[in-house]
């Protein structure tokens, strides 16, 4: 924008005139010390650019909803699953003090969540085994059909997490509710819900700030189809909002701009 400034005598310019003759207040940054000069034009900041991406792909490792809800559903399990192995109702022979408790401290970030979830598989998988038994048992009272996870080994990335953690939910499951294997069963049912990914990944870009201001397109929705709905930035992150979960195939480009 260009300013057109008279000069008022005496004082610093602290007021300007538009082109169409518009009062227009300036700045700390525009105010302009005063001189002899009659007339001066001041040309106002404009955007500077910060960085952008022409081709983002999104993945399900930036994904809010999936982060979220296996921190939820991870938490829940060690407490539901700590009470379970505590049973004495269930485990007759003993309850089982040597796969459990899992202990504290509870999941609140993606590396919490990645150690909590090892430590519940590893729980869980051996006091399973215990049930599978044909006979000798420590904890239970009869076999029962196999309940074992597909996979105890610690998860590494969100993903990973998320598959692991559903499986566990379900074996678990399907152990407590046992009444053979168990004296009495279904004691200690797990509520909260499978994790699962929500529509909102949070993407990180180094230096951006909640003040800059974006412009964002989508290239392809991916094998969903899905649509942009948003994007809002903050700190080091954009959240781009889809119209469902974008999973590890929507792809967009952005600039981002400071003023």
């Amino acid at each position: 924008m260009l300013y057109n400034l008279t000069y008022r005598g005496g004082t610093p310019w602290t007021e300007a005139h538009d082109p169409d003759g518009n009062i227009a207040a300036l700045d700390a940054a525009m105010t302009i010390a005063a001189t002899t000069e009659a007339r001066v034009t001041v040309l106002e900041a404009l955007p500077v650019f910060v960085t952008a991406n022409t081709a983002d792909t999104m993945s399900r490792e930036e994904n809010n909803g999936g982060l979220a809800s296996a921190i939820l559903i991870a938490n829940a399990l060690r407490v539901t699953m700590n009470a379970h192995a505590a049973n004495a109702g269930e485990h007759t022979p003993g309850a089982d003090a040597i796969n459990f408790p899992v202990p504290l401290p509870v999941a609140t970030t993606l590396p919490t969540l990645l150690s909590l979830s090892g430590l519940l598989l590893t729980a869980y998988a051996a006091h399973n085994a215990d049930a599978m038994l044909v006979g000798g048992w420590a904890f239970h009272v009869a076999q029962v059909d196999n309940h074992a996870l597909a996979s105890a080994v610690t998860p590494v990335t969100l993903q990973e997490a998320v598959t692991r953690l559903t499986d566990l939910l379900a074996k678990y499951g399907a152990h407590q509710t046992s009444g053979v294997s168990h004296a009495v069963g279904n004691q200690n049912p797990e509520i909260v819900a499978a994790p699962a990914y929500g529509d909102t990944n949070m993407v990180p870009i180094v230096g951006v700030l909640g003040t800059d201001s974006i412009w964002i397109d989508l290239v392809d929705g991916g094998v969903g189809g899905v649509t942009l709905t948003a994007a809002v930035l903050g700190a080091g992150f954009v959240n781009i909002q889809f119209s469902a979960d974008p999973q590890n195939t929507a792809i967009v480009r952005y600039a981002i701009f400071r003023t």
